[in-house]
């Protein structure tokens, strides 16, 4: 699984990221469950 910080790679930390400093939550899954994998993408909140 890959986790995006509002587009960007390899920022969050996988395992605890505190879901108060996110907007929302968007998944999106591979092609047909299959090699493509799942990727999340987490936008920040605007102040």
């Amino acid at each position: 699984m890959d986790i995006a910080t509002n587009g960007l790679y390899g920022i969050a930390p996988a395992n605890s990221v505190p879901i108060e400093m996110f907007e929302r939550v968007e998944v999106m899954r591979g092609l047909n469950g299959g090699g493509g994998g799942t990727h999340l993408t987490l936008p920040t909140k605007r102040t």
